[in-house]
C-alpha cells in the first residue's frame, strides 16, 4: 500500500516543519508549502490538505477552489485559540494541541493511532 499524501500550507516555517515532522513519523508523506499552494491543489494527487491558521483568508479561497476541482479528499483547518472555522473545511483542530492534528489526520485516512506520547516534548508549545 502506498503512502498517504498530505498536502500542508502555513505562512509559518517552524510550524509547518514541525507539522510535517509529526505526521513524517506516522508514515505519511507530507508536502509542505509556505504561502499559497494553488497550482499544487490544482494538480490534485493528495489524501489530505492541512491549512495552517496564518493563511489569509483571500489564499485560503483561493486554494480551496483549485483544491476542489483537482479532488475532494477532506480539508483540515488549524485554527488559533479564539479563530472561527474557516468555510470549505471538513475538520477543525486546536493550533495549540499537536496530538489533535495528529488523530484528527489518523482518523480521517483510517490509520490506527499510535501508542501515546508519540509526539516528542520538543515539538509541543
Amino acid at each position: 500500500m502506498s503512502r498517504k499524501r498530505i498536502l500542508s500550507v502555513s505562512l509559518h516555517t517552524v510550524l509547518l516543519s514541525l507539522r510535517a515532522t509529526m505526521l513524517q513519523e506516522r508514515g505519511y508523506e507530507v508536502i509542505s508549502i509556505v504561502g499559497n499552494a494553488t497550482e499544487q491543489c490544482e494538480r490534485g494527487g493528495f489524501d489530505l490538505f492541512v491549512i495552517g491558521h496564518s493563511v489569509p483568508e483571500a489564499e485560503v479561497d483561493e486554494m480551496i477552489g483549485a483544491w476542489r476541482r483537482g479532488c475532494d479528499a477532506p480539508i483540515v483547518f488549524v485554527l488559533r485559540n479564539g479563530n472561527r472555522e474557516r468555510e470549505g473545511g471538513h475538520h477543525y483542530v486546536n493550533s495549540l494541541d499537536p496530538d489533535e492534528l495528529v488523530e484528527t489526520v489518523t482518523t480521517i485516512l483510517g490509520d490506527k493511532p499510535g501508542t501515546e506520547g508519540m509526539i516528542p516534548s520538543e515539538l509541543r508549545d
